[in-house]
């Protein structure tokens, strides 16, 4: 009977680009064209490239999270399509952890740690979303499910033991904050208009109209 070796076990990784590591124009080229990376997803699994796969959308980070065989592999994969689609994308602007490296990093995002602003309080619903995604696509399997159920509930702990999150908020709510202070030293009345046609803009518009 063959012996399965921890070197032929499927491996966790996350690969992507991130606010730390890509240029927001290169960030909105990626998101413009993978909106909720569905078709995506299917298409790894089905290439064989991975095993169980998620993808994390926001504003400041587009990552994949998979088991893969080779995680190696797996990352010039993802490089390769990153590229097909992102103007100015490059092999560094792509960062990569595997193993037991990569989990203690996805639990610091959960976490808010990896975020623009430190205890970001959308990451972990924005987690949520990247779960739910995967289940739609049929690439979300018992580890993959099980893992973000672990990291999603490590950030709310995070925020409810700890004071990470003291004033902190959403990248949205931020800029509407600063928006509106600056409203209010004009002496004149002010037309404020929010140019972008994603969800972010929708969202500062939004919260900019009721303050």
């Amino acid at each position: 009977m063959p012996v399965t070796t921890p070197s032929q076990l499927p491996q966790m990784s996350v690969t992507g680009i991130t606010w730390r590591t890509a240029p927001a124009q290169i960030r909105s080229s990626l998101a413009a064209v993978l909106p909720d990376g569905e078709p995506l997803l299917r298409d790894l699994v089905g290439a064989g490239a991975c095993r169980q796969v998620a993808l994390v959308s926001t504003c400041n980070r587009l990552e994949v999270i998979a088991y893969t065989d080779d995680p190696d592999d797996f990352r010039a994969e993802i490089v390769r399509r990153f590229r097909t689609v992102g103007a100015g994308l490059g092999t560094h602007h792509v960062g990569h952890r595997a193993g037991r490296e990569a989990v203690h990093y996805l639990f610091r995002v959960a976490s808010g740690l990896e975020s623009m602003m430190l205890g970001d309080q959308q990451i972990v619903g924005q987690l949520g979303v990247a779960r739910e995604g995967a289940a739609t696509a049929g690439t979300l399997g018992r580890e993959l499910d099980e893992l973000l159920r672990s990291a999603i509930t490590t950030g709310r702990d995070a925020r409810r033991e700890t004071d990470i999150s003291r004033g902190a908020a959403g990248f949205a709510s931020v800029t509407a904050g600063r928006i509106a202070r600056w409203g209010e030293l004009q002496q004149h009345r002010t037309m404020i208009v929010v140019l972008g046609a994603g969800e972010l803009a929708g969202d500062i518009g939004r919260l900019v109209a009721k303050r």
